[in-house]
């Protein structure tokens, strides 16, 4: 349980993102003699600036929406937008860097695929690719059945770990081949540690902290989308109250009526995603006739069980008892 709030925390990531890619921009600049395309060493120094923006900072921030304490509440595909938006723009950013180290390697005669820093980048972007199609069909189609977003994901979060956890390899085994390629005895040796080593080194670690950061927000169980009896409830509390059909019954007890059930679960959103019961909307909606029944029932008792504040007298009883929601 951490001891601060997630957006403070959100602002020191936002700051070591904008330093990792300063701190690339900076290096391939004064080091590494500027940038350009076509086709030469200028044209290779796009392709750390374009991974390190693309598959880490921005990548970073994508998986962070959800953590996003305002995304728990109303509509969830505006975030959903969001992500995926996100996830688009790295996915061109890392594009246009394996264009750049790829026609630098033709142009050259260098060999493309041979080091274990290509081999992970390359997983890396596979995994991406998969992940952002197989994201947009599960989630953003209105069309997919709930069965697979259920089953899928799980498998979503996962890989989404995942492939950052690899982006950061790539980048720090990246680093440290260009600099085993580039500090040789004709300059300065790297063993020597010349400035540009110790700038290089400083970028893997800041690169390392800012991603392990990131694994942690995405670990801790505080900044997870609630998903507990305590969120049914406040759901239950905010649906009621908010269309109206919360009332006393004859033992002072809250109460709803089957027909406000059907009403509300056929007004249901179909784009928006399961709830904490797992159950998709467009499921619930289809079933409203059937469901209405025992749904009414358990929302009185959920409701019973939060609180009892109706006074028992007949004018109050036949009132609407908003009191109970507060």
């Amino acid at each position: 349980m951490p001891t601060f709030q997630f957006l403070p925390f959100a602002a020191l990531l936002g700051t070591l993102g904008f330093l990792c890619v300063v701190f690339t921009g900076f290096w391939s600049h004064h080091w590494r003699g500027g940038f350009a395309w076509d086709g030469s060493t200028k044209m290779f120094n796009w392709h750390p600036v374009f991974m390190v923006t693309g598959m880490l900072v921005l990548y970073g921030a994508a998986v962070l929406v959800y953590r996003v304490p305002s995304s728990w509440e109303g509509r969830k595909l505006p975030w959903k937008l969001l992500h995926a938006a996100l996830t688009l723009t790295a996915f061109v950013l890392v594009v246009l860097g394996l264009v750049a180290v790829f026609r630098f390697h033709n142009a050259t005669g260098t060999p493309n695929m041979y080091s274990l820093h290509s081999w992970l980048g390359l997983t890396a972007v596979l995994f991406f690719s998969c992940q952002w199609l197989m994201g947009f069909a599960a989630f953003l189609l209105p069309w997919s059945p709930a069965w697979l977003r259920i089953i899928y994901k799980p498998i979503h979060v996962f890989f989404g770990s995942t492939i950052l956890a690899l982006a950061m390899a790539a980048s720090i085994s990246g680093i440290n081949e260009k600099l085993f390629f580039s500090l040789t005895n004709k300059t300065v040796p790297y063993a020597r540690l010349p400035p540009e080593a110790w700038f290089a080194n400083f970028l893997g670690m800041l690169i390392l902290v800012f991603g392990l950061l990131v694994l942690w927000a995405l670990a801790t169980p505080a900044w997870k989308r609630p998903e507990s009896e305590s969120l049914e409830a406040q759901q239950v509390s905010s649906q009621t109250a908010a269309l109206g059909i919360t009332k006393c019954g004859r033992d002072g007890q809250p109460s709803v009526e089957i027909e406000a059930v059907r009403d509300y679960l056929e007004k249901l959103d179909v784009h928006k995603s399961m709830g904490p019961d797992e159950l998709h909307p467009r499921v619930l909606k289809e079933l409203a006739a059937v469901i209405a029944e025992p749904l009414e029932s358990k929302t009185s008792e959920a409701a019973a069980r939060k609180r009892s504040c109706c006074p028992d007298s007949p004018a109050r009883r036949a009132a609407r008892c908003s009191c109970c929601w507060h």
